[in-house]
C-alpha cells in the first residue's frame, strides 16, 4: 500500500507526487463481444467503454464515470485514493429490460499503471529485450515456409517473399536507429525507439497512459513489450550506404536472396 500515492489538495488543486517506485490503481470497462476474454495485450490496446446507464461504486464511494461527452472519449477511473488495505468490494448495477443482453458485450477490469522514466525504459528495452538476427531471421523463414505448405494438396511453384519497410513511420524519411515492434506485432516493420517514446502524448511530465500503441497496427505496443529487432539493427545500418529505403527476402529452400528498392 505504501507504494500508492495519496492525493493532496495543496492550494486547491488535488495532486499527486509520483516516482518509479509508485503505482496507481484505475477501473475499466471495453467493449468485448467475444466469448473468450481478451488476452492483455487486446485488453491494453481496446478502446474504454462503459456501458450505457451503469453505476459503480467502490468501498461505498460511489465512481464517476468520465464520458465521452465530457471528455471527448470515455475515459478510465483513477480509484487509487480509494483502494484500501485487505479486502475491496466493488459493485456495479446497470439498469436495462429483462430481456437486453447488450451489456454482457462488455468486460471490466481493474489495472495497475506503473511509472518508468525515459533512459530506464530505453535500458530494459535495449539491454534485455534484444532478439539477436538470427532469431529473427528464423522465425521469418519459419513464416514464409508454412505460406507455402497451408495447403498439402497445393503444388506451390513460386518462392515466398517478405519486404520490409526500413523507414521509421513517424518521419518516412528516416531509418531506424533503434528498431523496435511489439510482442503482439504480427508484421516484420519496425519503428524508432527514441521516436516513440518522445512523441508520447503527455501531462505536466509524466506521459498520458493510454497512448502506448504501435503506429503500425495500433496494437499494444507498452515499453515492456518492446522488441528490439536485431536483423532489422542490421539491415538499418546497411542498407542506407546503399541508398535505398527497402529491404526484400525471398525464402526459396534454405537461400535467401535480398533485393533493394530505391527510398523516398
Amino acid at each position: 500500500m505504501n507504494r500508492l500515492p495519496r492525493s493532496n489538495c495543496a492550494g486547491g488543486e488535488v495532486a499527486r507526487e509520483i516516482d518509479q517506485n509508485s503505482k496507481l490503481i484505475r477501473l475499466r470497462c471495453i467493449k468485448w463481444g467475444k466469448p473468450e476474454d481478451p488476452s492483455d495485450a487486446a485488453w491494453a490496446a481496446a478502446d474504454t467503454k462503459w456501458i450505457p446507464r451503469s453505476y459503480f461504486s467502490l468501498n461505498g464511494h460511489h465512481l464517476e464515470q468520465r464520458k465521452k461527452l465530457h471528455h471527448g472519449k470515455d475515459m478510465p477511473i483513477d480509484i487509487t485514493d480509494l483502494v484500501t488495505e485487505g479486502e475491496n468490494t466493488l459493485e456495479f448495477t446497470v439498469l436495462t429490460s429483462i430481456n437486453d443482453t447488450a451489456h454482457h458485450a462488455y468486460s471490466i477490469g481493474v489495472e495497475t499503471v506503473g511509472v518508468a522514466t525515459h533512459d530506464s525504459i530505453r535500458g530494459q528495452v535495449t539491454n534485455q529485450n534484444y532478439v539477436p538476427s538470427e532469431k529473427v531471421l528464423a522465425a521469418i523463414q519459419d513464416q514464409l515456409s508454412k505460406s507455402t505448405n497451408d495447403d498439402d494438396d497445393i503444388a506451390v511453384v513460386s518462392d515466398s517473399t517478405l519486404t520490409i519497410t526500413l523507414f521509421d513511420p513517424f518521419y518516412q524519411s528516416r531509418f531506424c536507429d533503434i528498431p523496435v515492434r511489439a510482442k503482439s506485432c504480427l508484421h516484420n516493420n519496425c519503428f524508432d525507439l527514441e521516436t516513440f517514446l518522445s512523441t508520447r502524448t503527455r501531462k505536466a511530465d509524466a506521459s498520458v497512459a493510454d497512448q502506448w500503441r504501435c503506429p503500425i497496427c495500433r496494437g499494444d505496443a507498452r515499453p515492456h513489450t518492446l522488441l528490439v529487432d536485431g536483423f532489422v539493427k542490421e539491415i538499418c545500418e546497411d542498407l542506407p550506404k546503399r541508398g535505398v529505403g527497402r529491404y526484400e527476402g525471398g525464402c526459396g529452400g534454405e537461400e535467401w536472396e535480398v533485393g533493394a528498392e530505391k527510398g523516398g
